[in-house]
């Protein structure tokens, strides 16, 4: 009962629907512009249908990969983290503004105050919509992991595709969720869907700007989910993060007038 109402808006929003299906898409719309479709489509005709690897298509690290049962870490995986990048920002963006739309609107209408009735306070009406949220994040990050393994699969970072699944999964769901507590909060201070969306995209696009210094690499952590998962570093950015933000968010909910 907790999380019914918050859901159904979800479930029932013709706006939050595409952008739920523009997130799980994006990895695919990413691969299909930047050209990584057509040469992991000829990579399977060749596997499935010839029953070997055609090595005029493919390039040597990748058939040295296949040959051995085993990815080519040091050339396929750096080549393709650019796509990686690509799919956890887009995902950031996406997930950041179907936030705004599912705590942002209800406090710019201020039907958000009704549900604070019902529920018997507003930090309840705010954790149904945000446990909400998490439970879509998470589920949307999933489903696009399984497209973006696709993609990493076709075009032969490993031998299956359950290993590209593994390998991309983790950080698209850190994604998701810095995603949700950044614009959580950001609805709760702005209490309006445009003044949140651009609040989100914009600090997004600061953070992305100082972590291209090498120096600041680690802030990265706060909107890509692939730097502490890949480079290591930054994670303790990326808690801290989480922390911070879900501890403002909860202290704001509690002071929201109508």
């Amino acid at each position: 009962m907790l999380v019914g109402l918050a859901l159904r808006e979800i479930l029932f929003s013709l706006r939050a629907l595409t952008i739920i299906a523009l997130c799980i898409s994006s990895p695919l719309i990413i691969a299909v512009a930047y050209g990584l479709i057509p040469s992991g489509v000829s990579v399977i005709v060749e596997r499935v249908v010839k029953g070997h690897v055609n090595e005029t298509i493919l390039l040597s690290s990748i058939v040295e990969g296949i040959e051995a049962g085993a990815p080519n870490a040091t050339v396929l995986l750096e080549s393709m983290r650019w796509y990686i990048d690509g799919a956890n920002i887009a995902l950031f963006a996406m997930v950041g503004v179907l936030s705004a739309f599912v705590i942002a609107r209800p406090l710019e209408y201020r039907y958000f105050f009704l549900e604070a009735l019902f529920y018997g306070s507003r930090l309840k009406a705010y954790l149904a919509r945000y446990l909400v949220l998490h439970m879509v994040a998470v589920y949307t990050a999933l489903s696009a992991s399984l497209v973006a393994a696709s993609v990493l699969y076709i075009n032969g970072v490993f031998t299956s595709l359950a290993d590209c699944y593994v390998y991309v999964a983790p950080s698209l769901v850190l994604t998701s969720l810095s995603a949700v507590s950044l614009s959580a909060l950001a609805s709760i201070y702005a209490r309006r869907v445009s003044e949140t969306i651009l609040s989100i995209l914009g600090f997004a696009a600061l953070v992305l700007l100082l972590s291209s210094s090498a120096n600041m690499r680690e802030i990265g952590a706060i909107v890509l989910g692939s730097i502490p998962i890949y480079d290591n570093k930054g994670f303790e950015v990326y808690v801290s993060s989480l922390i911070l933000t879900n501890m403002l968010a909860l202290r704001g909910v509690g002071r929201v007038e109508y």
